[in-house]
């Protein structure tokens, strides 16, 4: 089972679901009871689909915290084989926020930020806002949401957020 399951994670590093579902369903089908087997299968499964349907099921399994992983699993993925898919590291950032992780929030809003268009943006600075308040004394945290203000064209609010984290930092 374990080999089975290494094949088919070596067919997912190469995007190749098809391939990478036949041997987590061989493995599965070895280990009806092995969760992490049936979790790998219903991945490939779903990853055989667009980047929307990923994403969609990607975001249904990030509300639960039972499925959580598998959620972010899916997105991780998603994310390399679409590395400019700005909803992906939006709904990135919302998982890692779900599960407390104030780092990996940040970092997946930086990318969001990076690819997001005019309409994502405004989806990224409520996130952006809701970290510096948990962590008002982060610089970082207000220098993202300076720059998704700043590229959303809120210039005044963006300057009292740079400045924010240049008092927070003064030597960065």
């Amino acid at each position: 089972v374990t080999a089975l399951r290494f094949i088919g994670h070596s067919y997912m590093l190469e995007r190749n679901y098809k391939d990478a579902e036949q041997y987590y369903a061989r493995a599965s089908a070895l280990a009806p009871a092995d969760a992490r087997a049936r979790s790998d299968l219903v991945g490939a499964r779903v990853l055989q689909q667009d980047d929307a349907a990923v994403l969609v099921e990607a975001r249904r399994r990030l509300k639960s915290p039972t499925h959580r992983s598998e959620g972010l699993s899916l997105i991780f993925r998603l994310t390399d084989r679409s590395p400019g898919n700005a909803d992906a590291y939006i709904a990135l950032a919302d998982g890692f926020a779900a599960a407390g992780k104030p780092k990996q929030v940040s970092d997946a809003l930086q990318q969001a930020i990076r690819f997001a268009d005019r309409q994502q943006i405004n989806e990224v600075i409520p996130r952006a806002r809701r970290l510096a308040g948990k962590h008002p004394q982060v610089a970082l945290v207000h220098s993202i949401l300076g720059r998704s203000l700043s590229k959303a064209g809120r210039f005044a609010d963006a300057i009292d957020s740079f400045k924010t984290a240049a008092d927070l930092a003064p030597n960065d």
